[in-house]
């Protein structure tokens, strides 16, 4: 699949593509340009990487969601007692983001099979994450 590589920058609202990039070399001459510009919004930017036309392999899947606390291991489901539904590449479960809050760090996940398994996963994200640091 022919890959692009997009220099992007800022979050949620803030998120903006700056350039699409056949290679990586051009992407990073990208960030090396505007850095030598001192533009204000470098300081954030990264290359992804993006598959062309994957979209067109995507499927509408239905979905439970969950969020887990880190340090404390509470766990906070998404209430929708019948699920979600999206148009996206196919999972099984995925983390959808890692946020953090006044120094704690919050996961929220996904999973396609049920919302017991959506929280079965975050809390196996979270003992990841704990491995990661050393905790655990």
């Amino acid at each position: 699949m022919k890959k692009v590589y997009v220099v992007t920058a800022g979050d949620y609202s803030d998120y903006c593509i700056y350039a699409v990039c056949s290679s990586k070399k051009n992407a990073d001459k990208v960030i090396a340009l505007a850095t030598s510009a001192k533009e204000y919004w470098i300081s954030g930017a990264s290359v992804e990487i993006w598959n062309v036309d994957e979209c067109l392999t995507w499927k509408h899947i239905h979905y439970w969601a969950a969020a887990i606390w880190v340090d404390t291991g509470e766990i906070s489901a998404n209430k929708g007692a019948d699920g979600f539904d999206d148009f996206c590449p196919s999972y099984r479960a995925i983390v959808v983001q890692k946020n953090e809050f006044n120094g704690r760090l919050l996961l929220r996940v996904r999973s396609t099979i049920s919302q017991k398994h959506a929280e079965k996963f975050a809390v196996e994200q979270r003992q990841k994450q704990l491995r990661e640091k050393g905790l655990i």
